[in-house]
């Protein structure tokens, strides 16, 4: 079993903690991203469906295939180790 959160909708997943994470106001006005939660990422797609059509980015596991999965363009989600290194090839 995977131990994870209570939005997951991953099968045999046992929820063990809940997201709560605050999206900024000012999301629609951003280009890039870097989702540390396929769930995070789902709602804000729910609430901006704008940001399908802007550039992603996520690890490499389980977190990467939602997002590429909601996104429905692989050519908008880019893969990196984590945070810091995103932010080091894309923002900074």
């Amino acid at each position: 079993h995977r131990l994870t959160h209570a939005d997951a909708r991953v099968p045999d997943a046992v929820a063990t903690y809940v997201v709560e994470e605050a999206l900024p106001a000012d999301l629609p006005e951003r280009s890039h991203f870097f989702w540390s939660s396929g769930a995070t990422c789902r709602r804000a797609l729910e609430r901006w469906p704008i940001l399908r059509e802007r550039w992603h980015g996520s690890g490499p596991g389980h977190t990467r295939d939602v997002v590429t999965e909601l996104i429905g363009d692989a050519a908008r989600v880019g893969v990196w180790l984590d945070y810091d290194a995103w932010y080091r090839e894309v923002v900074a």
